[in-house]
C-alpha cells in the first residue's frame, strides 16, 4: 500500500499512512479536519450558531461529517401542480452535489495549512470552504463551465485512497458532477470562487427556491430548511419505497444493490440505506458488528407491513423458549438495541465506567471496532462525554452519560 517506508527492523509511517490510518492524525497534521457550522436565519451577522468539528481518519472524517449534514440539513419539498395530479419533489440542496463539494476539499486542501475544511450552512445556501484554491492552471471561468483540466493534481495520494473508497474517481469529474446535481435538481447553478494568489477555494451551493419558500412561509405539513432537521432525510422517499419493494429475506448489502441496479456504494448508504435503518423499516443481522462482513439486512415488522407482506416473525422459538419479537435479533436482550451508540450509553446508566469496563460489558476485544463503531460516534452525537476532558488519553479516564444521553434514554424507555 505504501504506507510505510524505512528499514524492516525500524519502519515508519509515511504521511500518507498517518492520515489513512492514525486514529488521531490531527496530532500530526494539526487543524486536519472539517467544521461544520450552521448559523439561524439572520447568518453570521448574528449572535448564534451552533458549530461541530470532526476529526479523525481522513476517509472516517469525511464519511462522518456527509452524514451528519445529511441527517441535520437535507430536506425534501414537494411540489403540487395545477391541474396535474404529479407532484414534483426537491431536495433543499442535491447531497450529491454536497459530497462532491466536500470530498473535492478533503482531497485538495493544503495539509500545511492551518486551516480547516468548514462547511457553513445558511437558511439559503450551503458552503464549502477550502485553503489554498486550486492549481494556478485552472482559470476561473473554466471552472465555472465545468470544463476546467488542471495540468497537476494536489494530494494524488490521497486521491488514490478516496478513488479506491469510492469517494471520488480522480479525474476532474468533481466540478461537472456538481453542476450536473444541481441542475437535475432544478436548483440554481453552483458559484465556485477563489482570488487571484489562489489562496482560497469556495463553493457555494444555493438552496432550491421552493424549497426557500417553503422555509420564509413557515408552512405546515413540510420540510423546513434553516433548521437541523435531526430526523433525517424523510422516509417515505421514493428510494426508501425501492429498497423495501426489493428486499426478499435477508440480503447483503451488494446483494441489495445488484437488486437496484445501483453501483456507487455512497448513495447507495446516504439515499436508500441509512433512512431505512433510520426509521426502523430495516435492521442488521449482526447489529453489535455494523461493520462484520458477514452483516446482512432484513426488513422489521413495520418494514414488511410498509412493504404489504406479512411480519410473521423469522426465528420461531423453541416449546418452551422466550418469545421473541420480530425486530430483535436471536443474540439480543429484550432490553439491547440494534443501536451499537445507544447500547453503550445504557451501560452507562449505572455510572461511570472505563473503556476496558465497557468493551468487557460488551463483549468486545478489539479496540478499535470499540472505538470506531461505539465510542467515537457516541461522543459525537454528545450522549456521553469524558471526565477528565483536559486528559483524554489518561489512564485514569472514565466515561459517563450527558443530560442529553440520559434524555435520549429515557425517551427510548431502556433501563438496565
Amino acid at each position: 500500500m505504501g504506507v510505510v517506508t524505512g528499514p524492516e527492523e525500524a519502519p515508519f509511517p509515511l504521511n500518507i499512512g498517518l492520515m489513512m490510518f492514525s486514529p488521531e492524525p490531527h496530532r500530526f497534521f494539526p487543524v486536519m479536519q472539517i467544521d461544520v457550522v450552521w448559523f439561524p436565519r439572520e447568518g453570521p451577522g448574528g449572535d448564534k450558531f451552533s458549530e461541530k468539528i470532526f476529526r479523525g481518519p481522513l476517509a472516517r472524517m469525511t464519511r462522518d461529517a456527509l452524514d451528519y449534514i445529511r441527517r441535520s440539513f437535507i430536506s425534501e419539498t414537494v411540489i403540487k401542480h395545477p391541474g396535474r395530479a404529479e407532484s414534483t419533489r426537491v431536495k433543499n440542496v442535491p447531497l450529491e452535489a454536497i459530497e462532491e463539494a466536500v470530498v473535492n476539499a478533503v482531497y485538495h486542501r493544503g495539509y500545511d495549512v492551518r486551516e480547516p475544511v468548514e462547511v457553513r450552512i445558511m437558511h439559503d445556501e450551503l458552503v464549502v470552504l477550502s485553503y489554498p484554491g486550486p492549481d494556478r492552471s485552472v482559470g476561473l471561468e473554466q471552472l465555472r463551465a465545468g470544463r476546467a483540466q488542471p495540468r497537476r493534481y494536489r494530494n494524488r495520494r490521497i486521491g488514490e485512497f478516496l478513488k479506491e473508497l469510492e469517494f471520488t474517481e480522480g479525474r476532474g469529474t468533481g466540478i461537472p458532477k456538481i453542476l450536473q446535481a444541481m441542475r437535475t435538481n432544478g436548483s440554481p447553478l453552483p458559484e465556485f470562487e477563489f482570488d487571484e494568489g489562489h489562496s482560497y477555494f469556495m463553493t457555494r451551493l444555493p438552496v432550491h427556491s421552493a424549497a426557500l419558500e417553503v422555509s420564509e412561509s413557515g408552512a405546515a405539513g413540510t420540510a423546513t430548511v434553516g433548521e437541523p432537521n435531526l430526523q433525517g432525510t424523510p422516509h417515505d422517499t421514493p428510494h426508501v419505497e425501492a429498497l423495501l419493494s426489493s428486499m426478499e429475506g435477508e440480503l447483503s448489502r451488494t446483494e441489495i444493490m445488484v437488486g437496484l441496479g445501483l453501483k456507487d456504494r455512497m448513495h447507495f448508504t446516504h439515499a436508500y440505506l441509512q433512512p431505512a435503518l433510520d426509521a426502523g423499516l430495516l435492521e442488521m443481522t449482526i447489529p453489535d458488528k455494523p461493520c462484520s462482513k458477514r452483516q446482512k439486512y432484513r426488513l422489521t415488522a413495520e418494514g414488511a407491513a410498509r412493504a404489504g407482506r406479512s411480519s410473521t416473525p423469522q426465528v420461531t422459538p423453541h416449546v418452551g423458549a422466550t418469545t421473541q419479537s420480530p425486530t430483535q435479533s436471536p443474540t439480543q436482550s429484550p432490553t439491547q438495541s440494534n443501536d451499537p451508540v445507544l447500547n453503550l450509553a445504557t451501560l452507562l446508566q449505572a455510572g461511570e465506567k472505563s473503556s476496558g469496563a465497557l468493551r468487557q460489558a460488551l463483549g468486545i476485544e478489539h479496540r478499535p471496532t470499540f472505538r470506531e463503531n461505539y465510542l467515537h460516534p457516541a461522543m459525537e452525537r454528545g450522549l456521553i462525554e469524558y471526565t477528565i476532558p483536559d486528559k483524554p488519553n489518561s489512564r485514569l479516564q472514565r466515561y459517563r452519560l450527558t443530560a442529553r444521553g440520559r434524555q435520549l434514554l429515557q425517551e427510548a424507555k431502556i433501563e438496565v
